[in-house]
């Protein structure tokens, strides 16, 4: 019990110093300028890493039966107890920790990729690439640009680089870091060796669909 409670004030002190940071960067922007209370503990509850941190706090506190409680409270100097005292009973632990590490897919549309080597033959192989100069592995799921290459109606050559709507996926790690778990190329928008790029069948409609759905959100008056 002793070292339990250690690590939950460790845990505590170190939550509250990742939640105080967070304020001062949005007081030094100005961003919390007239907020109220609720509208700060909900910034602080944006944080990534805050989240994470209790997630993991909570999730340990879960493993230990004797705790039925925690109990949080500032202490103001010469004060013997907290003005103020926050309580969690432990049927409401289970809320605050994650039920997923996984992060919203991001999607680049459109995206930039230098091959540096396809895959030319059937199964489920990385392709690799290079991506804002960086290289990567990626899954290539556009199913027609895929046949075209086994079949031989597309070949690549030093410098051949792809146009595509790129699908990165993430993840949050222990530390409420987020981290790159993989990328997947969705849709080939169009391919160049260089010079101009030619755009493929499934680019056309891509771009013709997402025109009309622009077109649609401006004559209904959305952003």
């Amino acid at each position: 019990m002793d070292a339990l409670n250690k690590e939950v004030q460790k845990l505590t002190i170190e939550e509250k110093r990742l939640a105080i940071q967070k304020l001062k960067r949005e007081i030094g922007t100005g961003d919390i300028k007239d907020k109220s209370v609720s509208d700060v503990a909900s910034l602080v509850d944006g944080d990534v890493k805050v989240v994470t941190r209790r997630s993991n706090f909570y999730r340990q506190l879960l493993g230990y039966d004797k705790v039925t409680a925690l109990s949080l409270g500032d202490i103001p100097e010469g004060a013997d107890h907290p003005l103020i005292e926050h309580r969690v009973e432990r049927s409401a632990f289970q809320k605050f920790v994650l039920l997923t590490d996984k992060l919203p897919l991001e999607v680049v549309d459109p995206a930039q990729l230098e091959i540096i080597a396809p895959v030319l033959k059937e199964g489920k192989y990385q392709w690799k690439g290079a991506y804002l100069g960086e290289r990567i592995t990626f899954a290539m799921g556009d199913e027609a640009f895929k046949s075209d290459v086994l079949t031989g109606k597309v070949s690549f050559q030093h410098g051949s680089t792809i146009e595509c709507v790129l699908n990165i996926h993430r993840k949050v790690d222990e530390i409420g870091e987020a981290v790159i778990t993989g990328y997947t190329v969705t849709t080939v928008l169009s391919k160049s060796d260089g010079g101009l790029g030619q755009e493929t069948l499934q680019g056309k409609r891509h771009r013709f669909g997402k025109r009309q759905s622009e077109g649609q959100g401006k004559l209904f008056g959305q952003p």
